[in-house]
This record gives C-alpha cells, structure tokens and sequence, in this order.
C-alpha cells in the first residue's frame, strides 16, 4: 500500500473558514469524481482547529505556524500519480486556488 500526504497552507488572501469551506465543498468532489480513474484506494482531509485554538497550542508548545490541513490519499497499488495522467495534474493543480 503506498500513502501520499500533503500538509497545506491558504493562499494569504484566504481566511481559514474560506479555505476550507473550498477544499471540502469544491476540491473533496472533484478527487471523488476522478477517484476510480486515479485507482484510489482512499482519501481524507484533517482540516486544522480554530486559528485561536491552534495559535495558542503552537505558543505553549514553541512550535513553527500551523497547517490548515492535511490530505491523506493511499493506493493499494502502485499510484497513478508516477505515470504522467492530465486527470492527476488536473487535480493537484487545483489546490493550487485554495
């Protein structure tokens, strides 16, 4: 089993909510819509807690900016993703907007 995993930051003009609210509601369908085509055995997103509640965990703990989330995708095969696909490429460009 292969397991691929992104830690993801905003774009500096997007709040937190704005962020997620888009990686749940427009990039989420987007990977189940090409799942199948992508041999994907799995995918979740970890979205961060409240910015107040992560920012005074860091403070305590002497620890670097926060993430706003994480993506898990796993195979159960070789990935895809390692033979040029445009349906991958389409997919990883996309977060590129959030």
């Amino acid at each position: 089993m292969a397991h691929l995993m992104f830690c993801l930051r905003r774009l500096p003009h997007l709040t937190r909510e704005q962020f997620q609210r888009y990686w749940r509601e427009v990039h989420a369908p987007l990977v189940r819509s090409h799942a199948d085509a992508l041999g994907l055995a799995g995918y979740v997103q970890n979205h961060a807690l409240p910015e107040g509640v992560n920012d005074k965990l860091a403070r305590e703990r002497g620890s670097p900016t926060s993430f706003d989330g994480v993506a898990q995708l796993w195979w159960h095969d070789q990935p895809i993703f390692l033979v040029e696909d445009h349906e991958v490429l389409r997919l990883f460009a996309d977060t590129r907007d959030a």
